[in-house]
């Protein structure tokens, strides 16, 4: 079992986590009754002063035919947002969901899902498409990127050869899922090539995944399964062409996407849902060097049921999304509340105590 936790002392109960101090939460955007009613999946970014948000918006439910990416943008640091686009075409047939953003070469570029939903979980013909970003929150959709089945879940992280490596999903349908990577020489950023870590002891696991940097490897933490209510983890030592066999670890977490990066200050960062009984209803932030030694709630409890409940709302706090401000020396970590609304939690890393 991989030590993803490692700090000498038991993994706390959620009960005796602390939440994180002084931090600052911010609607960036409120779903209304008879439009978009459905969000999922918040990606965040700051690029030439201003922030860029955007998320997945289905009509009523879950990876509906009229599911779309949505942006807005912010230029107050986050504090208020406007500028509601949608970002990806309408395409009889085929919707889109949510995405990551890359910043290369002075540019703004958008990766999301295309696909066939037939279902919550069955996404017959998913492939990626690429946008680049205008100032004003307009994009210009540059066609697809990765010819195969891959959904990108986290931004690209540089690699020290100047390419990128995107963490993603192969996600044909659950029964289907795994953990996937996709890698681009940095040179032409339509260009990946994607590779998967083998899972031979059978793992029952949606293979959401992200990657963080460690001192002679790429770290991904991917999603268990119901069998597996942990963080998973896979390693890879040349740079994301090959990756060692899943394997679980003693960091509990519940079924969810996750966000992990490596914070300037040398330590590394694990957005994610704690295992809870209830689900995912605790939204949580760990730190430490090579492992995780702290944990904070980002969100916990409820203060509303969902405005339009059913099935596909359940009441949670899920895919995190981060984002540091070197400068301002902030985190900002943007996720969904029930499925409905896009929020956002500025945190001032100072109170992430070292």
């Amino acid at each position: 079992m991989y030590e993803l936790w490692t700090n000498g002392m038991p993994y706390p109960a959620i009960e005796d986590m602390q939440s994180v101090k002084d931090a600052e939460y911010v609607t960036v955007h409120d779903s209304r009754e008879g439009e978009y009613q459905f969000m999922l999946g918040a990606a965040i970014i700051k690029h030439k002063g201003a922030f860029y948000c955007s998320w997945a918006n289905s009509f009523r439910g879950e990876n509906d035919d009229n599911t779309i990416l949505a942006q807005k943008q912010s230029f107050d640091g986050g504090k208020t947002w406007q500028n509601y686009v949608r970002l990806s075409d309408k395409t009889v047939g085929f919707g889109r969901s949510h995405g990551v953003y890359l910043e290369h070469d002075g540019e703004l570029y958008a990766f999301c899902p295309k696909a066939k939903f037939k279902e919550i979980t069955h996404y017959p013909e998913l492939k990626t498409e690429c946008y680049r970003l205008s100032p004003d929150g307009s994009a210009e959709n540059l066609g697809i990127v990765i010819d195969v089945d891959f959904w990108p879940m986290c931004q690209p992280i540089k690699l020290d050869d100047g390419g990128y490596l995107m963490a993603g999903l192969k996600a044909v349908c659950t029964l289907e899922s795994r953990a996937a990577f996709a890698r681009c020489d940095g040179s032409d950023i339509t260009k990946w090539e994607v590779s998967y870590p083998e899972n031979p002891e059978n793992y029952d696991y949606w293979g959401e995944s992200t990657v963080i940097k460690l001192e002679n490897k790429l770290l991904a933490i991917i999603r268990g399964g119901m069998k597996a209510p942990c963080a998973l983890v896979s390693e890879s030592f040349d740079g994301g062409r090959s990756w060692t066999p899943v394997q679980k670890t003693n960091m509990p977490a519940a079924l969810s996407k996750m966000y992990a990066l490596n914070l300037s200050d040398g330590r590394i960062c694990l957005v994610y849902n704690t295992a809870s009984v209830k689900g995912r209803d605790t939204l949580c932030i760990a730190t430490g060097k090579e492992s995780f030694d702290k944990v904070y709630t980002v969100r916990h409890g409820f203060d509303a049921p969902p405005k339009f409940g059913n099935e596909t709302k359940p009441w949670e706090w899920c895919y995190p999304y981060a984002y540091e401000d070197v400068e301002a020396r902030k985190l900002y970590v943007a996720y969904s509340k029930h499925k409905e609304d896009c929020e956002l939690c500025i945190i001032p890393i100072d109170s992430l105590a070292l």
